[in-house]
């Protein structure tokens, strides 16, 4: 399992992350994004866990083919 992410980004690696996303957010909330931004890359492993084969699902269809009844 990869290792958990460093949450202890400053407030300007944060905005600079909103940026590269698009997200504008107002300066009367830039504490509380900045810190739901850290809460959400402490748990991101967790989100992002790695998937082996087994629990890929399988490719049941195929563009252009009727299946006959």
């Amino acid at each position: 399992m990869p290792s958990a992410p460093s949450t202890d980004l400053s407030d300007d690696d944060i905005a600079q992350r909103f940026r590269a996303a698009g997200i504008v957010v107002p300066a009367d909330r830039a504490a509380g994004t900045a810190a739901a931004a850290r809460r959400l890359l402490g748990v991101l492993h967790w989100l992002r866990a790695p998937r082996s084969v087994a629990a890929e699902p399988a490719a049941i269809l195929v563009l252009g083919e009727r299946v006959p009844r």
